[in-house]
């Protein structure tokens, strides 16, 4: 075989390996995210965070959703690491995910306290959600966010031990200890409960009032 032979099957090789790379690279960028891109993004992100409270930042993840084209971060204070939230680029200028997840924990933190172990030999679990249309949504302040915003708590019950009919007698009791707890301003509050016996599933909505 003859040098001008070695040097085209060489230059073929070589351009067999691009092209694979070129594939695998594509492949990779598009299912995880162009790297530079990621690194951008999560530099915009904490900048705007650590412009808005005047304190450090840690990125602790990134993930890249393929189908919607976007990137995930998720951050924490350094002066609070257990405050991890995720954002977006874009939701962090349509709203503060960080004060939101302070208010939320505040009004769990509060609502437990109200529930003591009154309840413990139930098996229930709650959850606080923040209102996304809520006016509040960049307020930093965590008693301004909690006066404007709206609330909902979702509790689940296993109720297989308990009379259904003591069911809406129980759901007063709650709200009434929640209502008592809390007197800071919030913009409105909504309790729903959700109970399966095995048979019905029962359904009970109430506001707080003069919060």
């Amino acid at each position: 075989m003859n040098k001008a032979w070695k040097k085209w099957i060489l230059r073929l090789l070589i351009l067999i390996v691009i092209i694979m790379l070129s594939i695998v690279a594509y492949f990779y960028i598009a299912l995880s995210g162009n790297p530079f891109v990621m690194w951008q993004q999560q530099r915009s992100v904490v900048k705007i965070y650590e412009d808005r409270y005047q304190e450090p930042f840690d990125v602790t993840d990134s993930n890249y959703d393929y189908k919607r084209g976007e990137y995930t971060v998720e951050i924490a204070p350094k002066s609070n690491p257990d405050y991890e939230f995720n954002t977006t680029l874009y939701e962090a200028s349509q709203i503060d995910l960080y004060a939101k997840l302070r208010s939320i924990t505040y009004l769990r933190e509060q609502i437990t306290l109200a529930l003591g172990s009154d309840y413990s030999d139930l098996e229930y679990s709650f959850n606080v959600f923040e209102d996304y249309k809520s006016i509040g949504a960049m307020e930093t302040d965590k008693m301004k966010r909690l006066s404007q915003n709206m609330y909902t708590v979702d509790f689940s019950f296993d109720v297989e031990s308990i009379n259904a009919d003591n069911l809406n007698s129980m759901f007063m009791e709650i709200h009434t200890k929640i209502e008592e707890r809390f007197d800071v301003p919030i913009g409105e509050l909504t309790l729903r409960f959700g109970a399966y016996d095995g048979t019905d599933y029962h359904h009970f909505e109430m506001k707080l009032s003069d919060l």
